[in-house]
C-alpha cells in the first residue's frame, strides 16, 4: 500500500529530522543575520528575534486541532511577509513541523474509526458531517485519498504553496511543488510501483539536480533521504515490480527497469543517478549474477541506498 512506503520514507523523519533542521537553521540564519556577539572571547549566537517569536507562537498551538493551521498560517505572515526568504525558509521548518505532527494525528483518529470514515473509499452515501469535515481539512491543508479501499489523509501543499509562495524562496517553492507532485501521483500500492519507469527516473534525477544546487536548503536532509528511497526501488524494486522476471529457470531483466534504465542512460546520461546505475546496468544485462550483488552490497554499506530485502 502506499502508506507504507509514506510512512517508511516521509512520517519516520517528522521526529528526527526537524531536530537536526531546527538546529542547523538557527545556525545558519544566526551568521547570516550578523547577531553574533563576542562575551569574555566566547563566541555567542543569538536566535533571530522573528524565528523566536515563530516557534514560541507555534509550539503552544494544539498539534492535534486543524483549526491550528489556520492561526499558524495568519502568524507566518504577521511574521515573515517583507523579511528576506532565507528567513522566511528557516520560519517555515516550524509550520511544517506543525502540519506533519497534525497529519499524524488526524490519521490515528481517522484510522481508529474506519468505519465512519471509509464511506470515502468505500463509494457510500456521505453524510454532511462527513462532507463539511472533509471542507474543513482541504481549507486547512489536507485531502482525503482513496487507496486499496481505504482512506487516508495527507497533506495539500497547494494550500502552503498558495499562501506562501511570495515569502518563500524559489527553491522552498520548487520543493513543495515537488512533493505535491509527487503526492498526487502517488508511488507505490500493494506492493507494487504505480508510477511509471521515466516518472521513478524524474524523481531521482530532480533530487540529484535540487541537493546540488540548493546544498545550503533548509530541507536539505529530506531531499537526502527521498533520494536514497527512490534510489533504492531504482535499484532493487518491489515484490510485484521486480528488477528480476523468472521464466524457464532463467532470470530476465523486467521490461520495467529495461525502460527505466535505458530511459535514464538515454536522457540524463551525466547525472549522479546514471553514474550509480550504470555499473549495476550493464551486470544485469551480462546476467553477471555476482557482480550485481557486489554493487548492490557496496551502495548498502555506503549508505546510498537501503536494504529492501
Amino acid at each position: 500500500m502506499k502508506i507504507k512506503y509514506f510512512y517508511f520514507v516521509f512520517l519516520t523523519m517528522i521526529f528526527s529530522i526537524f531536530t537536526s533542521c531546527t538546529k542547523s537553521t538557527k545556525n545558519e540564519n544566526t551568521e547570516k543575520s550578523g547577531s553574533n556577539y563576542l562575551v569574555n572571547d566566547t563566541l555567542v549566537k543569538i536566535e533571530n528575534p522573528k524565528l523566536l517569536e515563530y516557534r514560541e507562537f507555534v509550539s503552544e498551538l494544539d498539534s492535534s486541532d486543524i483549526l491550528s493551521v489556520e492561526k499558524a498560517t495568519l502568524k507566518f505572515k504577521e511574521v515573515f511577509s517583507n523579511q528576506r526568504f532565507g528567513l522566511a525558509d528557516s520560519g517555515f521548518v516550524y509550520f511544517q513541523q506543525l502540519m506533519d505532527t497534525l497529519e499524524l494525528k488526524l490519521n490515528e483518529k481517522f484510522q481508529a474509526d474506519t468505519a465512519k470514515y471509509n464511506a470515502f473509499a468505500a463509494g457510500n452515501v456521505v453524510s454532511k458531517k462527513l462532507i463539511n469535515y472533509q471542507k474543513q481539512l482541504y481549507n486547512n491543508g489536507f485531502r482525503i485519498i482513496n487507496l486499496s479501499q481505504s482512506a487516508y489523509i495527507e497533506q495539500n501543499r497547494v494550500y502552503t504553496i498558495n499562501a506562501f509562495s511570495s515569502i518563500l524562496s524559489n527553491e522552498m517553492n520548487y520543493y513543495n511543488a515537488e512533493l505535491n507532485t509527487e503526492s498526487l501521483e502517488g508511488f507505490a500500492t500493494d506492493d507494487s510501483i504505480i508510477i511509471s519507469p521515466q516518472k521513478l527516473v524524474d524523481r531521482n534525477v530532480w533530487y540529484d539536480r535540487f541537493i546540488v544546487n540548493y546544498p545550503h536548503f533548509v530541507f536539505i536532509e529530506n531531499c537526502k533521504k527521498f533520494r536514497k528511497a527512490y534510489l533504492s526501488y531504482l535499484f532493487q524494486g518491489m515484490s510485484k515490480t521486480p528488477v528480476y522476471l523468472t521464466s524457464s529457470d532463467k532470470k530476465v531483466l523486467s521490461p520495467y527497469f529495461i525502460n527505466a534504465y535505458d530511459y535514464l542512460m538515454q536522457n540524463f546520461n551525466d547525472s549522479e543517478t546514471a553514474a550509480l546505475v550504470g555499473p549495476y546496468f550493464l551486470a544485469l544485462k551480462e546476467g553477471q549474477t555476482a557482480n550485481t550483488k557486489s554493487i548492490l552490497k557496496k551502495y548498502i554499506i555506503q549508505g546510498l541506498i537501503y536494504d529492501l530485502h
